[in-house]
């Protein structure tokens, strides 16, 4: 009787578990705005600013949806990503080129230690993204890792041999740093999660995502019409059916989500 019983207690615990690990909740969306656009890459920063990216040229919208500044530049090719975590400086990496431009807050270019990454030894960078102190995370795809640099261009970390990790060849579509953790995304490995020093912690199996943004503690991306959020640090995960189908890319902001759709479309929407 006592076996029974305590099969039953941990049958239960685990089926609790295994219930909140994939809940799917509702979540109310108002449109608030759109725009019609022909933009591929989307961004956002902490003040509600949103930028698109189309080609060689972007565009930074204010929250009301309004086209505050554009920057374009015709030298180095279309735009791969835009990173906006620092609105005052915000990186743009141009991938064909191997070329990455800082811009201010009205989208003028600044000078940059890291504009030529050939003089940082990089031989194929394939993603950028900001980190702190004003530093940078790049993943080079010849050295096979993810080195951060400081903002005087020194060497300060980097990750072990990606293919050292998984038995599979990891390459990272995208590269997000967040309250002390990297998070690199790979289409067919799912995700990786690192601490600041460039320390791997985790691997979060998910596969045919070349998208990600991190909002909190939270991964989210897009798969099946729905907007998936995992946790990094307890792997709780929700799902959220999207407010319209078409939707290719999201990046979260304070009771507010910015969409583009497939048709270029880019929309504000409030959450509650």
């Amino acid at each position: 009787m006592k076996k029974i019983f305590i099969f039953i207690i941990l049958y239960s615990f685990i089926s609790c578990l295994l219930a909140q690990n994939n809940d799917s909740i509702s979540m109310q969306f108002t449109l608030l705005w759109q725009r019609e656009t022909t933009g591929t890459t989307i961004s956002a920063d902490p003040l509600g600013n949103i930028y698109l990216a189309n080609a060689n040229t972007l565009y930074l919208y204010s929250a009301q949806g309004d086209i505050l500044h554009t920057y374009t530049d015709l030298k180095y090719g279309n735009f791969y990503s835009i990173d906006s975590r620092n609105p005052m400086k915000i990186m743009v990496f141009s991938k064909d080129f191997m070329h990455l431009t800082l811009l201010n807050k009205q989208l003028s270019p600044l000078h940059s230690a890291w504009e030529n990454m050939n003089d940082l030894n990089m031989l194929l960078p394939a993603c950028v993204c900001s980190s702190y102190d004003n530093g940078m995370w790049i993943y080079d795809e010849s050295s096979d890792k993810i080195i951060r640099y400081d903002n005087a261009a020194r060497l300060t970390n980097e990750t072990p041999l990606l293919s050292n990790i998984l038995s599979e060849k990891f390459i990272p579509q995208l590269i997000a740093e967040k309250d002390s953790k990297l998070i690199a995304c790979d289409s067919t490995c799912g995700f990786y999660i690192f601490n600041h020093l460039g320390t791997f912690i985790k691997s979060i199996p998910t596969q045919g995502i070349t998208d990600f943004c991190v909002y909190n503690d939270n991964i989210i991306y897009i798969r099946d019409e729905n907007l998936h959020i995992v946790n990094i640090s307890t792997l709780w995960q929700q799902t959220v059916p999207l407010p319209l189908q078409g939707i290719s890319r999201v990046r979260i902001l304070p009771h507010a989500m910015a969409a583009l759709h497939k048709d270029g479309r880019l929309l504000l929407y409030q959450w509650e």
